[in-house]
């Protein structure tokens, strides 16, 4: 998948001029910490100063956040860098520091920063406004929150900062001046670290093949997108529901009520019952008012984690978990732009399937990414990087509105970077959605499977079981008839499988097979054919009638010769003139070398 996408950024180099990839953490193979945890994996946008190559993730904001190494950074001014005036916090002018707990504060300087862009093309150096986080800072009173470990990278307008922090101009606005790009916009799509979905990050334009169909655009106040959530569904793309949640379809809409989120609705102006969202790829998780996440991870049984606030994808009801996630299920947010049409966003619960790791818990275990907003934030919910790897967004500061649309699966298509200009934004058909998941998804085509639970036997294993459940029973069965035609004796009356018996041997008969071999011995003896002996004795005792169907043989004249019975023919019954001339009496043949079992007559010795 490296490779793979090694070229396409090649090709996108090698064809457009005005329109920048950035590349991230995974785009190298010798970068440590590639991809980044502790409740990740992610993948981040690469910067490069003086002395490292440093992991960003991507923001709206107006400030580019650094970590120094007080914090256990790695970041440190170079010797050109200018100090300005004042140390502050809460840089992120899209306000995840409400739903991660806390914020660095630092010193703000003006630094020079490299990026890294199209693989093979030189890199390109600007001033940026960093903010050196050395001190983490909890937003709440007595609030336990774990610090991030990556910065951001500030994509926002200069216009944005606060004095005296507006000396130098913005990352988009510094590109755009030197006729790098030609629109002050930026694109992404996270992906998939787990997956090997590429990240995308593109400067002034955008990658048509994270675009599937429409899409939906959102105003932009002062720099704040004005989304708006209608409603959290869960569903399946393709093949049977699993059986695993208790509800495999339907909303888990709650409304928001008086909530502060509520307050900031109204403000925006949002329909009644609905809920203000940001996306913000600098929050790691999907934050929801109360009731929504709790309702998914109760339909799924799953464990809160109290230290973290997280569900784990520890489930109590019956079924698989791994199945669960594997099937083409996904979680659905229902979006509304600007004109008050709604879009839905899937993400798909194979990408809600994260991994926490220590310090956040002492072993690894893979989590659900989805948290109730604290009651204390006082703005909108946010959809962070968990929703963010199966959605496209983009910002277009010079035209002052967010895109938002579907993004694809692992199965990615072949990369072709737009510009932005005031036309629509080009995307894939909506049903390349599907086909780039096909291969990462285990669908299920059967209802059958809902009965196959992960307990470690497979469907093999129970078609075993199921069959050797029937032979017990054939067997126990056959003892029972055997037991009981032992107490009757010979003269015991002819039962259903006595008729299934007769029926089967002439059948057979009629295949060219004049008598079967015996369960006992040879047909022969001596070389002797011993079928004569027995249509002799079949002539003294007379033929045996098992009940009041008719006998599968007629008789046609005095030297009583046997035929067979056609497969069509109907069975004719001896009439009364033919009993008597024959001595016909109801007593059951011995037929010792019939190749179906028999009963021996009474007198015999049994071994």
């Amino acid at each position: 998948m490296k490779i793979l996408h090694f070229f396409a950024l090649l090709i996108a180099a090698s064809t457009v001029d005005l329109q920048l990839i950035l590349t991230w953490t995974t785009d190298y193979s010798n970068f440590p910490n590639a991809k980044i945890g502790p409740d990740g994996p992610w993948q981040a946008v690469m910067v490069t100063t003086e002395k490292d190559r440093i992991p960003l993730w991507p923001s709206g904001s107006s400030y580019t956040e650094m970590l120094t190494n007080e914090v256990g950074g790695s970041w440190s001014p170079s010797s050109s860098a200018k100090p300005l005036n004042g140390s502050s916090a809460y840089f992120d002018t899209w306000q995840s520091y409400l739903y991660t707990g806390g914020d660095y504060f630092g010193e703000v300087y003006v630094d020079n920063l490299t990026i890294g862009y199209s693989l093979g093309s030189s890199d390109l150096n600007f001033n940026a406004t960093i903010s050196g986080g050395n001190k983490w800072m909890d937003v709440y009173a007595g609030a336990a929150s774990e610090p991030s470990k990556v910065g951001f990278l500030g994509l926002g307008p200069q216009k944005y900062r606060t004095q005296p922090h507006q000396a130098a101009p913005g990352l988009l606005e510094q590109l755009k001046a030197e006729g790098k790009i030609d629109r002050a916009a930026w694109s992404l799509h996270i992906g998939s670290a787990a997956l090997k979905l590429p990240g995308s990050l593109v400067l002034g334009g955008y990658e048509q093949n994270r675009v599937l169909g429409n899409v939906g655009t959102f105003s932009m106040e002062v720099g704040f997108p004005q989304v708006f959530l209608r409603d959290v569904f869960m569903g399946v793309e393709t093949g049977e529901a699993s059986g695993f949640p208790a509800r495999s379809n339907g909303s888990f809409w709650v409304d928001p009520g008086d909530t502060n989120g509520t307050n900031y609705n109204d403000i925006l102006r949002g329909a009644t019952g609905s809920a203000a969202v940001m996306p913000n790829p600098v929050s790691p998780y999907i934050y929801l008012q109360p009731g929504i996440c709790e309702g998914i991870a109760e339909n799924l049984g799953l464990r809160f984690h109290n230290d973290t606030g997280l569900y784990l994808w520890e489930s109590t009801r019956i079924g698989s978990v791994g199945d669960f996630i594997n099937s083409p299920a996904y979680l659905g947010f229902v979006l509304s732009d600007k004109t008050a049409t709604n879009y839905t966003i899937k993400v798909p619960f194979k990408l809600l399937n994260l991994t926490l790791e220590p310090p956040l818990v002492e072993f690894p275990v893979n989590y659900f990414p989805c948290k109730s907003t604290d009651s204390r934030a006082s703005n909108a919910g946010q959809l962070g990087r968990a929703f963010l790897q199966a959605a496209f967004m983009a910002v277009d500061y010079e035209k002052g509105v967010m895109y938002i649309a579907q993004a694809p699966g692992p199965s990615i298509e072949q990369s072709v970077v737009q510009r932005f200009d005031d036309s629509v934004v080009k995307s894939n058909s909506a049903t390349t959605f599907q086909t780039t998941w096909s291969r990462s998804w285990a669908v299920r085509s059967t209802v059958i499977e809902d009965a196959v639970e992960d307990k470690g036997v497979t469907k093999s294993g129970i078609a075993g079981i199921a069959v050797g459940a029937v032979a017990a029973v054939v067997a126990a069965l056959w003892i029972c008839r055997r037991r009981r035609k032992r107490k009757q004796g010979p003269l015991a009356p002819a039962d259903v499988f006595d008729k299934a018996v007769l029926w089967f041997t002439e059948a057979r008969g009629n295949f060219g097979r004049k008598s079967s071999p015996s369960n006992t011995g040879s047909n022969k003896i001596g070389g002797v054919n011993r079928s004569h002996a027995i249509e002799q004795k079949v002539l003294r005792q007379g033929v045996n009638e098992l009940d009041s169907t008719p006998t599968p043989a007629e008789m046609e004249s005095s030297e009583m010769e046997l035929r067979e019975l056609d497969s069509v023919s109907k069975p004719v019954e001896m009439d009364a003139s033919s009993q008597e001339r024959f001595g016909y009496s109801p007593v059951r043949s011995d037929a010792p070398d019939d190749s179906v079992a028999h009963e021996l007559p009474a007198s015999t010795p049994r071994r």
